[in-house]
């Protein structure tokens, strides 16, 4: 059975996903980097740590926690940053060969042990799952699911890959402009997120298993 217009033709859901996902980590990977850089030279208080000192920046988590093998805010942040842009890298260049969604998974561990932070590192799960499947032919997907049913879901791709894209830009402007950020309810926003994640990748694999036009 073959379906039309955007749904499934020749277009790949888990591919755009999985880059998206990892640039959006890379970048805030990075963003963590500067912060922890900008604290200086100095010791950090121990594994779990802190990019932006008090009160950090304008959105729920401003102060960005997350978690570093390595005993100094500087080394750890430049890292942060180098690591970030090989990621963006990767996932433009390498993210579709054959073990891209494994390299960019090994080096989401790699940043997050050297204080990429929580998010970024959520983030680049979910980027390495959708990369992971990129050429997948999702049987499991179509004996899970009639065709009707992912046919609708993968119809919702593209709005939830809008809402994902503009989800950082509206709590940056909530808590920039009315100040909902630290600690309520700008923490629900956060845990939204993931949410959203979730079901960009189940959208996309949907639309991944549908027949090509």
């Amino acid at each position: 059975m073959k379906v039309r217009g955007f749904i499934r033709s020749n277009f790949n859901a888990s591919k755009l996903t999985a880059i998206l996902f990892s640039v959006f980590g890379g970048l805030f990977g990075l963003e963590h980097g500067i912060g922890e850089t900008l604290q200086g030279n100095i010791s950090t208080p121990g594994l779990k740590i802190y990019a932006y000192s008090a009160p950090g920046l304008a959105f729920p988590f401003g102060r960005e926690p997350a978690l570093t093998v390595v005993p100094n805010y500087l080394i750890s942040g430049i890292l942060s940053i180098l690591l970030g842009l090989i990621i963006i890298i990767w996932s433009i260049k390498l993210i579709q060969i054959k073990f891209g969604g494994l390299g960019l998974l090994c080096l989401s561990i790699i940043i997050f042990l050297t204080g990429g932070g929580f998010g970024p590192f959520t983030t680049l799960i979910f980027a390495s799952i959708a990369a992971l499947k990129i050429n997948s032919n999702f049987i499991w997907w179509k004996r899970l699911l009639p065709f009707r049913l992912r046919t609708f879901v993968a119809k919702l791709f593209p709005w939830v890959t809008i809402l994902f894209l503009s989800w950082i830009p509206f709590e940056l402007i909530l808590g920039l402009f009315f100040g909902i950020g630290y600690p309520y309810p700008g923490y629900l926003l956060a845990y939204i997120f993931p949410f959203i994640m979730v079901f960009t990748v189940l959208t996309a694999f949907a639309h991944d298993s549908l027949p090509e036009n």
